[in-house]
């Protein structure tokens, strides 16, 4: 009995230190043009447009904190930075990168609420708006937001977490995008030498017989995983849990032109997506610049449903993620435009489709814009893959 009290009080010890302080950045604008086009970062003085002291006085000192902790990341991990160097101030403008930010939201909240109630209670949060902008045009080339929350911790915590995961969202931004360009390299060294893998897929799609299969292209709310898994048995998509065996066929072909087409589907699909992770509304802001500019030549670019993006789910995982050479292997999650209950009053949310893990997966995000969902949220940013019905 002694020895369950012992161990009930060590979990509660976690949860209070650890379990409710979170970070994220959301991309507010997508990146015009590459971060490693660029040799330097230069991190220049915050400021904050709220008006009171306390987050004025961290604005003052939030630049200084993130370019110590990006160099010590830079120290601990040299083979994977973007820029050559990353200063605090710079004479030159060729080759650099500038990095402004704003504090937007600040709040201490109350620790003896996060200590004694938690759970969202007395919550502290810091939200720092940034701009990328080129030094020698004075362009800008990217905006996100990047979020530290804090609701329960050790003696309720203190704001220095919040402020702290909002340094950690920061370098899980450049993290994401470093790796993003590993894969992107990977993916055209594969396709200037795809001897490896080529061959054991292509045997695969000679021996199996090609099923056309027409596919629902409108949104429809799919209450919950039972109905997922008879929608991936129905149509033999591969599924890493629910339909481990299916073995869908795909008939696709490289247009040439940034597009895929799936005869077996009469799908077109975009080879690449999105080049950043976006909120669920974003993403539909994404869509319609596709068709605002006529990505491939066409106008009729949207969301996929579900059943749509399972479509490309691989039972081989190749290169990391479970899905064809044919595609870049940058979009790891993708939404779909189907709308998923998470079993919460103030959540909406939409399924995804996970490539990486190969899966079908949730996200879940406040109904109220500009509400943060607290810990029941999640997977709130992913990428975008349109597609489009081939006539």
């Amino acid at each position: 009995m002694k020895r369950a009290i012992v161990k009930s009080i060590s979990v509660a010890v976690v949860l209070l230190v650890s379990a409710c302080a979170s970070h994220r950045y959301t991309v507010v604008e997508p990146r015009k043009k590459e971060l490693t086009d660029y040799s330097i970062l230069e991190i220049r003085d915050f400021k904050s447009n709220l008006g009171d002291r306390e987050s004025k006085e961290l604005a003052a000192r939030f630049a200084d904190r993130l370019h110590q902790k990006v160099m010590k990341d830079r120290l601990e991990h040299p083979d994977e930075v973007i820029f050559d160097d990353v200063v605090r101030g710079i004479n030159k403008t060729e080759g650099v990168l500038m990095l402004d930010g704003t504090i937007i939201s600040f709040e201490k909240g109350s620790r003896a609420k996060r200590y004694f109630i938690g759970f969202g209670a007395g919550k502290a949060y810091c939200t720092i708006q940034s701009i990328f902008t080129d030094k020698t045009k004075n362009e800008q080339i990217l905006k996100l937001n990047f979020d530290g929350e804090l609701s329960m911790g050790l003696f309720g915590g203190s704001i220095d977490e919040a402020v702290q995961g909002v340094v950690d969202a920061y370098l899980d931004y450049f993290d994401d995008y470093f790796e993003n360009q590993r894969v992107q390299v990977q993916q055209v060294a594969k396709e200037a030498d795809p001897a490896e893998e080529a061959p054991k897929l292509a045997a695969i799609r000679k021996d199996e017989p090609i099923t056309r299969v027409s596919l629902r292209r409108g949104p429809a709310e799919i209450i919950n995983e039972t109905a997922i898994t008879l929608i991936l048995e129905e149509y033999n998509f591969f599924e890493l849990k629910k339909n481990p065996q299916g073995s869908f066929v795909n008939d696709l072909v490289d247009n040439k032109n940034g597009t895929v087409t799936d005869k077996a589907t009469g799908l077109m699909w975009q080879k690449s997506g999105s080049s950043e992770r976006l909120a669920n509304q974003h993403a539909y802001n994404y869509i319609k610049q596709l068709n605002l500019v006529r990505f491939a030549g066409y106008s009729d670019w949207r969301m996929p449903t579900l059943e749509e993006l399972a479509s490309l789910l691989e039972r081989e995982r190749k290169s990391g993620v479970h899905l064809a050479p044919e595609f870049d292997q940058k979009q790891v999650r993708c939404w779909t435009t189907d709308p998923c209950d998470p079993n919460y009053q103030y959540l909406v949310g939409a399924w995804l489709i996970d490539f990486q893990n190969g899966e079908v997966s949730q996200a879940s995000w406040h109904r109220m814009k500009g509400r943060d969902g607290g810990a029941y949220s999640k997977n709130q940013v992913n990428f975008v893959k349109a597609v489009r019905s081939v006539k």
